[in-house]
């Protein structure tokens, strides 16, 4: 299980689907979702605005209990802190304290749990409590459509998760912070089309026989993950015939990531690194749908793949990409192996129209030396050429490389609208500025290309 740090869980919930609004609405009169958790929180039903007798069943809470059940502890911390601040302790109880008495209470059909905001008080124990509710409800009434459970208890555990529980029906699932062992395709809804894991223990092996048999699986976000563990020396094999996204984020893996057969698989985020520091390949057999490419890493993955389409390049034959749109690249613009790397690939992608390119090393005197040779050759591909319309360059710091590349792009692309510079947190604006002026004068293939200048995210 990877080390949870405040900032690896910062990024894990960033990352969560947006949550669903809680506010109650009867006609033209409207309860706020904050003011539903207040009543939640005190009461474990919803009483109105009008603060409606405690034995009574108003008109308010026969519209919430008529409605799917959205619970999520976000709106428990507010209520908390919106009676006395002072309370911030009992943020940590929150999840244990306030969900189970709503469970209780609401008939169903319960549309969301998330536990996210608050260090809730985990244990398979109260977990169980919660699936508990969930089975009591009456026929029909049943259906979890998302769970999301990020453990941030203190201290850190390797807390099991009870996979062996979860209802039927389940749409989305986001676990983080626990122990997947066994991690059992059996007891994972076969309706289930998004899954999102950050930080947990799991083998390798049972991961990918896993998603070979959610066959409505179209989302799969893995954060922080050992992905190879326990898996054959040929790393972690995946097979989907449903698979559209894929996003592997501050992942390691000590073997090969390949995506045997991902046909309709559109998106796909390569934030893996090697567990050894070396090189990882990374092998796509079935690109045939991909539209966009995030996080390559020039310096430490090695891309391949095959596709069925051949096309000319001069002399060469090559087998493209031909619905990749966007690429976004990590590399050390003073490394000319990687330079070379990048112009290959380029050469692929015959309808490329998004380039983003992240700077990964310092300036270094000798740079324009070493990519002078490579970026030469930046008017022979035709994507450049035909297709680009934007090009940024981020953790920009001015080097002798990005403002070759940059005029060469410029001097080619004849599509090009929009280059954006995304200075380092190292240089100032205003020196920014000042390593971009022979970017205005430049020689220009497009007459409508803007130069943008904005802090880096």
């Amino acid at each position: 299980m990877a080390e949870r740090t405040p900032e690896l869980v910062a990024t894990a919930v960033k990352m969560l689907p947006p949550r669903a609004d809680a506010s109650i609405v009867l006609g033209e009169e409207r309860y706020e979702e904050d003011d539903v958790f207040l009543d939640l929180l005190q009461h474990g039903r919803v009483l109105g605005p009008q603060g409606e007798e405690a034995m009574a069943v108003g008109r308010w809470e026969m519209a919430w209990r008529a409605a799917p059940l959205q619970i999520h502890d976000a709106g428990l911390v507010r209520a908390v802190d919106a009676i006395d601040p002072s309370l911030a302790l009992m943020h940590d109880d929150i999840s244990t304290a306030a969900i189970g008495p709503v469970l209780e209470q609401h008939p169903g059909p319960v549309a969301s749990i998330r536990v996210e905001a608050s260090g809730g008080i985990f244990s398979p124990e109260i977990i169980d409590a919660w699936l508990n509710h969930l089975e009591g409800k009456e026929a029909g009434k049943r259906g979890l459509g998302e769970l999301i459970l990020i453990n941030t208890a203190e201290p850190p555990t390797d807390m099991p998760f009870p996979l062996r529980r979860l209802p039927g029906g389940l749409r989305s699932l986001t676990v983080g912070f626990f122990a997947l062992r066994p991690l059992d395709a059996a007891h994972l809804s076969s309706s289930l089309s998004e899954l999102r894991i950050t930080g947990c223990s799991f083998n390798g092996r049972e991961l990918q026989e896993a998603i070979g048999r959610l066959h409505g699986l179209t989302t799969l976000v893995l954060g922080a993950c050992r992905l190879t563990s326990g898996c054959s020396p040929g790393g972690l094999r995946l097979v989907s015939n449903s698979l559209v996204h894929l996003q592997m984020w501050s992942c390691k893996a000590s073997a090969e990531i390949q995506l045997l057969y991902t046909p309709r698989l559109a998106c796909l985020c390569t934030g893996v690194h090697p567990s050894d520091g070396r090189s990882l390949r990374i092998d796509l057999r079935t690109p045939v749908a991909l539209r966009e490419l995030h996080g390559l890493m020039m310096y430490c993955h090695c891309l391949s793949y095959i596709t069925p389409f051949k096309e000319k390049l001069g002399t060469r034959r090559i087998a493209p990409l031909p619905n990749l749109s966007t690429l976004r690249v990590c590399m050390q613009m003073s490394t000319r192996s990687q330079a070379m790397d990048l112009l290959d690939l380029l050469r692929h992608l015959p309808c490329l129209t998004s380039l983003i390119l992240t700077r990964v090393d310092g300036t270094h005197p000798a740079e324009l030396e070493e990519m002078a040779h490579a970026q030469d050759e930046l008017f022979q591909i035709p994507c450049i050429a035909d297709s680009l319309r934007l090009l940024g360059l981020k953790s920009f710091r001015g080097g002798a490389a990005e403002i070759y590349f940059a005029t060469h792009v410029l001097a080619a692309a004849r599509e090009l609208s929009s280059l954006v510079l995304y200075p380092h947190t190292t240089l100032p604006i205003e020196a920014a500025a000042q390593a971009a002026t022979p970017l205005h004068t430049c020689a220009r293939a497009s007459l409508k290309v803007t130069l943008l200048l904005f802090p880096d995210d």
